[in-house]
């Protein structure tokens, strides 16, 4: 059957389709030049789209899919609203194939709706005067954030594409102009960031990690985390100070801290800093000296948070180490299934099976989460494997042993992904999570505990935890007890699974020392809510006389004090907040509609709810090799790298992009996977 021929099916047999000549109507008006029922399917998305939500990321779930195409009533095809392509999905996994091309096309809408909102067109061509410096300004910020050369601005392809394809009037940037406008820029959006963190209404909480190099330094990125007006939780690269080689010198580490922190002069807002653990403890010691040498015992004991995604890397090193073999058997076999005969074969295997073919992914060096996506992938292909290799001679062919190892470091490593990414993430609260995440990864390794073969790497990892975490992380614990999801119930349950109910329950122990923490706490920020803050209502405050009788009948003046005390019992007592989806649980949106009710406790939360439990980006999180510059910027001088850090950091900080390059990481992986069923659904619609 012809693909037109099937088209006409299609528009003659489908569930609410428009008129056949509206369908293949072109709109010149239309931003793609499509049908104009693109305007009705997708007025939403436009919509949102233009009003800055999330750009990359499409997902539609299966029932969505058929709002983007239209179904045919006789046969097993499709017509997508967008391009008009005609699509089989006569396979058992066919609708995954409809739902990718509905995703690929809603990507390419909102990229186009969002370059045309940015970049309008021009009514008349003849109004536009071309101006160097916008190009150079533009082009430079192109420059920080893709991580280019500054050469690149003068690179005979770019300029060709500028000057030929787009303005016959732009000129070449020389790498010295890049870095001076580079410098200018950076002078030029300090003022702004200074002034936002002096108006700020919470704390900042800063977190710092080590960028080893070899040309002479090291380099140390320092963030600071906060919430704003409109309680969202914002990181901005503050700092990107260059070291001396030696970069385990603490004073080094120090000064660096703190010079930042004068710099910006944010030394009375600073609540907490982290550190991963190669940092020694005396650089905590030292910036509380410098910074709280007049605060209470409990804010010093806060103070300090450890790196969590460090410890994390630590155990997932100690499983790798331990199921090394069979993984590498398995990289093995997945990589001979990209040879032409192995895939062929693969292939047939799969269909004589009932099983669906895919192209499995490969691992990518130094970043275990891909390891973690290539098992998934791979462990669900056992039989199939078994079947490819039966007869074969080709070494390290997984055996059963193999596949189980590979089945129990999966379980392991999606537990330390999951924990990981919801610890390291820039848009989201990760302090309350942290002792639930830790909670988790402890009861899945405990499954393995009391099988013989390995008892002993579990044990490891057991230890490495009470190690690194032997004193509760306080400040991580008062954060959890003021998420509404977890509070102190939930926060009991998890210390018990991580220490033990002993430890837990006893007098001094864990949950003793939370508990009279946030009490302490509690009341710091209460007396400092009484002196510079919003007071309780009370008989000489209140000028309107019938709410000043109102007051007295009800006690306020004289019970003032006992209402504010009440507030964080009141808040206890109540039972945790029930939702079916915990992860996508705004806690910082839930506290700021409960101002009025929490007046102090939602201060004390904002601020604890700031902390940040890593160090470092998320996408360096799931690395083994740390973090290193870039051979183009090793060249640079220090002033100019930190610049350059901080406003890659800044620009894409506007467009809520810091995140993206895991994104890309895993997309890339989960992308590979697609290449093969695409194909084969393509030969499918073809051969009808």
């Amino acid at each position: 059957m012809s693909s037109e021929h099937g088209r006409e099916l299609i528009l003659a047999n489908v569930e609410g389709s428009a008129p056949q000549e509206d369908l293949n109507m072109q709109n010149p008006s239309s931003p793609l030049g499509k049908s104009p029922l693109l305007a009705d399917t997708v007025g939403s998305l436009e919509s949102a789209v233009l009003t800055g939500s999330k750009r990359r990321k499409v997902n539609l779930s299966v029932a969505e899919v058929w709002d983007h195409v239209y179904k045919s009533n006789v046969q097993p095809k499709a017509l997508c609203k967008y391009c008009n392509e005609m699509m089989s999905y006569d396979s058992s996994d066919g609708i995954y194939t409809l739902k990718r091309h509905a995703e690929d096309c809603i990507r390419k809408i909102t990229a186009d709706l969002r370059g045309l909102e940015q970049n309008p067109p021009v009514d008349n061509p003849d109004d536009f005067t071309f101006d160097q410096a916008v190009a150079c300004r533009a082009t430079v910020m192109l420059i920080l954030e893709e991580e280019l050369p500054f050469s690149w601005a003068e690179n005979g392809p770019f300029v060709r594409l500028l000057t030929n394809g787009l303005n016959p009037e732009f000129r070449p940037i020389p790498s010295r102009c890049v870095r001076n406008i580079v410098l200018k820029f950076f002078e030029e959006e300090k003022p702004i960031l200074h002034s936002l963190f002096r108006t700020l209404p919470g704390k900042i909480c800063l977190a710092s990690n080590l960028w080893p190099s070899d040309d002479g330094f090291s380099y140390m990125c320092i963030t600071a985390h906060y919430v704003d007006r409109d309680w969202k939780l914002n990181k901005r690269t503050i700092a990107f100070p260059a070291l001396e080689i030696d970069s385990s010198e603490k004073f080094e580490i120090f000064e660096g801290i703190y010079n930042s922190i004068l710099d910006w002069n944010i030394y009375e807002k600073v609540f907490t800093v982290t550190l991963d653990g190669t940092v020694p403890i005396d650089v905590s010691n030292r910036l509380k000296e410098a910074l709280l040498s007049t605060d209470s015992s409990l804010r010093k004991q806060l103070f300090h948070v450890s790196c969590g995604t460090y410890i994390f890397n630590i155990i997932v090193q100690v499983a790798l180490a331990r199921f090394h073999h069979s993984i590498e058997c398995i990289r093995m076999s997945v990589q001979h299934v990209y040879l032409e005969a192995h895939e062929q074969k693969f292939r047939e295997i799969c269909e004589d099976e009932g099983i669906q073919f895919r192209r499995l992914p490969l691992d990518r060096e130094c970043h275990w989460n891909t390891i973690y996506l290539m098992l998934d992938a791979a462990i669900p292909y056992q039989r199939v494997f078994e079947l490819l290799f039966s007869d074969s001679t080709i070494e390290s062919i997984p055996t059963a042993l193999d596949w189980k190892d590979a089945k129990v470091i999966r379980d392991i490593l999606e537990v330390l992904h999951k924990s990981t990414k919801l610890c390291s993430g820039t848009k989201y609260v990760s302090s309350s999570v942290f002792f639930h995440q830790v909670s988790n990864i402890c009861l899945v390794i405990s499954k393995y505990e009391n099988d013989p073969s390995y008892t002993s790497v579990i044990a490891s990892m057991k230890t490495k935890i009470r190690e690194y975490w032997g004193e509760t992380p306080l400040a991580l614990g008062l954060a959890a007890c003021v998420d509404p999801r977890f509070k102190m119930s939930v926060l009991e349950v998890c210390l018990e699974v991580i220490y033990g109910y002993e430890e837990t329950h006893r007098l001094g122990g864990s949950l003793e020392i939370i508990r009279e923490a946030l009490l302490k706490l509690f009341e710091e920020y209460k007396q400092k809510l009484v002196v510079s803050g919003p007071k309780v209502c009370t008989l000489t405050q209140e000028k309107d006389p019938t709410f000043s009788l109102y007051a007295t009948r009800i006690g306020v003046n004289s019970n003032a004090s006992e209402l504010q005390s009440s507030e964080l019992q009141s808040y206890l007592d109540k039972p945790s907040v029930k939702i079916m989806d915990r992860e996508t649980f705004d806690v910082l949106g839930w506290w700021k509609a409960q101002q009025i009710r929490y007046p102090v406790l939602s201060v004390m939360a904002r601020d604890l709810l700031t902390i940040p439990v890593s160090s470092v980006p998320l996408h360096s999180a799931f690395t083994s090799c740390g973090r290193t510059l870039k051979d183009n910027r090793k060249i640079w001088p220090p002033n100019v790298v930190e610049a350059s850090a901080c406003l890659k950091d800044w620009i894409d900080a506007e467009s809520r992009n810091q995140d993206a390059k895991l994104d890309e990481i895993e997309d890339l992986v989960e992308d590979v996977t697609d290449l093969t069923s695409d194909s084969a659904s393509d030969a499918d619609a073809d051969s009808d």
